[in-house]
């Protein structure tokens, strides 16, 4: 699918999710890079593990309205507790293999694509302290030079989160309503 499918689709979720967000919400960005809204931010995951607070701090105080998914997942009970909405934009193009924005040091990148290649010569191989990361991902690897994984997926039943999806789903809406015709 063309990437401006997806950013025209997105612009749209983003436009509704406008009329009702306040200053105290924050929207989270699931498979969305930064650069489909126009921002071109470098994080890195490193420096939010390493002083989740300052991290937490930091976000608040410069009015950032938009955080990826792995920043969430990384600091999401301060999340939780500081927003009163919570709006979780999801790319629902992929149901559980997502791209992964590379905001990784090298040899944590390296670690987690050895924690999870299923081979028997990378036991004795020293794979770093990846515990942090292994708290976001079930799943990662590399694919044509990009990163794809699968988030592990917390109980988010908060009243503060909604799920967007970004792609609405017609045809589920047509086989309901066929099911309660056949159901009449």
């Amino acid at each position: 699918m063309d990437q401006s499918v997806v950013i025209n689709e997105l612009n749209k979720r983003i436009d509704e999710i406008n009329t009702i967000i306040t200053s105290d919400s924050i929207i989270v960005l699931k498979g969305i890079p930064f650069s489909f809204i126009g921002l071109h931010e470098k994080i890195s995951y490193k420096d939010i593990i390493k002083d989740k607070i300052g991290f937490l701090y930091n976000l608040w105080n410069s009015k950032r309205r938009y955080i990826l998914y792995e920043e969430f997942l990384l600091i999401s009970d301060f999340i939780i507790q500081q927003y009163k909405q919570i709006f979780i934009l999801n790319n629902n193009l992929y149901i559980s293999l997502y791209p992964i924005n590379d905001f990784f040091p090298t040899e944590i990148k390296n670690g987690l694509l050895t924690h999870f290649t299923d081979t028997e010569e990378n036991d004795d191989i020293y794979i770093g302290d990846i515990s942090e990361y292994l708290a976001i991902f079930n799943g990662l690897k590399e694919s044509n030079q990009k990163l794809i994984g699968s988030y592990y997926e917390p109980e988010l039943s908060n009243e503060k989160i909604k799920i967007v999806n970004i792609f609405e789903n017609k045809s589920l809406e047509i086989l309901s309503t066929s099911e309660k015709f056949l159901l009449t």
